[in-house]
């Protein structure tokens, strides 16, 4: 991106609170060190687990990573849908991950809507929330941008 001469006025890229399962964790550890020279912020990828995105912020921190942590937070989706997808690009192990997330697989599972409420509670909420220090959310939308404002604008008015 140096080489090229025109960066865009604002670059993130991606982490992974929950690793990849294909990139082992010390790649992933060792590319976000030299990312961070060339961006402004990290999102964490889909993760449903809000503990362990603010347990990656401080260990960010920790192994030097000075970026503003995103939470990567799903948005208002189709529960099947998001299975599907999550399943798809690789979101923990399946069967690790429904063992310690009943309360979420279960409502994947189920038909009708996720929505981020119980997420972004456990960020604010969090053993770890006082430390972590998140900049912010990035909601991942999956193509329903409507349902996905609506929750966001009901948020805002609820917190206000």
């Amino acid at each position: 991106m140096e080489d090229l001469g025109r960066r865009p006025p604002r670059v993130g890229v991606p982490s992974y609170p929950d690793g990849h399962h294909r990139i082992d964790d010390d790649v992933l550890w060792a590319d976000l060190r030299v990312k961070q020279f060339h961006a402004d912020y990290t999102v964490t990828q889909l993760c449903f687990d809000a503990d362990l995105v603010l347990r990656f912020a401080g260990e960010a921190r920790e192994r030097g990573i000075d970026l503003p942590v995103v939470a990567g937070v799903p948005g208002v989706v189709d529960a099947a849908r998001l299975l599907r997808l999550s399943v798809r690009i690789g979101v923990a192990d399946a069967a690790r991950f429904a063992r310690s997330h009943r309360r979420t697989a279960g409502a994947l599972l189920r038909p009708g809507r996720h929505t981020p409420d119980e997420f972004v509670r456990g960020l604010a909420a969090g053993p770890a929330a006082g430390t972590a220090d998140l900049a912010g959310l990035h909601l991942f939308t999956f193509n329903q941008i409507e349902p996905t404002v609506r929750w966001l604008s009901q948020a805002r008015r609820a917190a206000a």
